[in-house]
């Protein structure tokens, strides 16, 4: 549709314009502008009936920029006026429109007739004073409801928009500002419908609001999520689609659970074995997140395999660190083949130990062992199902023959050792050779099975356990076994560099931390989010 004519439909859809003058607490809708600063006519051609012209929108062009988009057209005249609400935070409220109080526009029935985002701010009152705030200062978002689904704005039609208040905002008196707005692919031409309610927060208090907004100032013409595209905006028949790949303008949501501190439970379990047709059982440590007041929190799952040494005061440091982040994270002891789940030592009889009994173990009891502790996690009430993998040295290796099994989406290696020589599990010598026997099971030559996951290997230039031809040979593999890999080699850093105890002086906390930001943008992308089918999206387009 081009812009001459969604400009008819502009001059010619008065009927699908309303105001959002009611506001509904406790289930009680009030009445109009009761709650609601009171707006002014926008349209001259209702001087004579002026509540036609207070569901006039406002236009991208001129008034985005203007004090009107702050609460609506002239709202701050009838502040004097307009009645405070209570709201007890946590609580649930909604926006409920108007239709001129007439026969006006009553043909197209009193519900959102615009397709769009709507979002849900809040303002503090300086000194709790309503009526002498015209909302010029600092807001944050407590609301959005964009699409539906891939076709259907979640508001279209709807009578009201709801939202929550979330629980621990600050007591006092703030300005609730609501914004719907009809997205095109031209912003000068999207219409905006924007009201604001005086209302009273009352609660626990403790959050402190982040994510800060000004109206006007932060929304200019060329914001990302203030235009949909050409198959956005579309209309019956073709219709719209591509609504999911919408983003709504920043900033995002302030979300309660953020600023919980993130409390970490501790247990282990037993499970048993019978790899190589020998019964046994293989201790499980957990390191679950728990948010207070949120006993049904659920949380993706993370297979965390350690070094050589085992489940080391490091590794459960690292675990508490990832489950910190809102994972349940399961970290197997690798060696109950030959030993207790007791961590070695780190010194020479540790080390000689744990590089005799990873070659000693069989491939088959590796394999064995990951899939059990994806099971328990699986087994989880408390698990969304969505698992990824991470490990260090010998974790790193079986961390990324983990997620070998489909049920690992997305994988963090670090320095993996004896994938590029074949050496993990009983051999006869080392073989980096690019091809592997005929009927190979180490982990380089069955690399073209993580296609379904992402992984992000993650190396130091100067680990002399993994040389620059073997991570390039590892890098081959998975490039030529078309795996989503993001490969990262750090150039001073050596082997075992994030192991902050007893590594020999090359512990580097900074270059630690960068991995770790690695880490959770990988699994936060891939295990937090709900990305659906993959479908192919074709040739990167070749542009500067």
């Amino acid at each position: 549709m081009k812009a001459f004519g969604i400009l008819a439909l502009l001059l010619n859809g008065a009927s699908a314009h309303y105001a959002f003058s009611r506001l509904i607490v406790g289930g009680v809708k009030s009445g109009d502008w009761e709650y609601v600063r009171d707006v002014a006519n926008g349209d001259k051609q209702f001087d004579a009936n002026p509540e036609y012209g207070k569901v006039v929108p406002q236009m991208g062009t001129p008034d985005l920029t203007s004090t009107n988009i702050t609460c609506g057209r002239n709202a701050f005249a009838s502040a004097g006026r307009t009645k405070t609400a209570t709201i007890q935070a946590g609580s649930q409220a909604s926006f409920g429109i108007h239709i001129d109080g007439g026969n006006h526009y009553l043909a197209q029935g009193a519900e959102i007739n615009h397709r769009g985002p709507a979002m849900i701010w809040l303002s503090r009152a300086p000194n709790d004073d309503l009526e002498a705030y015209s909302g010029n200062g600092d807001w944050f978002k407590i609301g959005y409801v964009g699409p539906k689904n891939d076709s259907h704005w979640e508001t279209f039609q709807q009578e009201d928009v709801h939202f929550k208040i979330p629980k621990t905002t600050p007591p006092g008196k703030y300005l609730l500002r609501i914004e719907h707005f009809w997205i095109l692919p031209w912003v000068h031409l999207s219409q905006w419908y924007v009201n604001c309610a005086h209302v009273e927060i009352v609660g626990q208090g403790g959050g402190v609001p982040k994510g800060l907004a000004r109206f006007p100032g932060t929304y200019k013409l060329k914001t990302p999520g203030l235009i949909a595209t050409e198959n956005q905006h579309m209309f019956p028949p073709a219709g719209s689609k591509d609504l999911a790949l919408y983003n709504p303008p920043l900033p995002v949501v302030w979300e309660v659970s953020r600023r919980f501190k993130m409390l970490i439970k501790e247990s282990y379990v037993d499970v048993a074995t019978s790899a190589d047709g020998k019964d046994g059982s293989m201790r499980i440590y957990v390191f679950h997140p728990s948010i207070p007041g949120y006993p049904n929190a659920k949380f993706p799952g993370v297979c965390l395999f350690s070094e050589i040494y085992q489940v080391t005061g490091p590794v459960a440091r690292f675990a508490r660190q990832i489950a910190g982040q809102g994972y349940i994270v399961a970290a197997p002891s690798s060696y109950h083949d030959f030993t207790g789940p007791e961590a070695l030592a780190y010194d020479v009889p540790g080390t000689d130990k744990g590089n005799a009994w990873k070659v000693e173990k069989t491939l088959e009891s590796y394999d064995e062992d990951s899939r059990r502790t994806v099971d328990h996690l699986l087994t989880l009430p408390t698990c969304t199902g969505l698992i990824g993998s991470t490990g260090m040295c010998l974790g790193g290796h079986l961390a990324v023959r983990a997620a070998l099994d489909p049920r690992i989406t997305a994988c963090t290696s670090y320095f993996a050792t004896d994938i590029h020589t074949r050496t993990l599990g009983p051999h006869t010598a080392a073989n980096a050779a690019a091809d592997g026997p005929d009927g190979s099971t180490h982990t380089l030559d069955r690399l073209p099975r993580l296609a379904h996951a992402e992984v992000a290997m993650i190396f130091g230039v100067k680990d002399t356990h993994v040389p620059a031809a073997g991570r390039d040979l590892i890098r081959a593999k998975l490039r030529d076994a078309g795996v989503t890999t993001s490969f990262y080699e750090f150039a001073w850093a050596q082997h075992a560099f994030i192991r902050d105890e007893l590594s020999k002086g090359r512990y580097d906390p900074a270059i630690t931390k960068v991995c770790f930001e690695v880490l959770l943008e990988l699994f936060g992308r891939v295990l937090k989010t709900d990305l659906g089918p993959k479908e192919n999206i074709g040739e990167v387009e070749h542009v500067c």
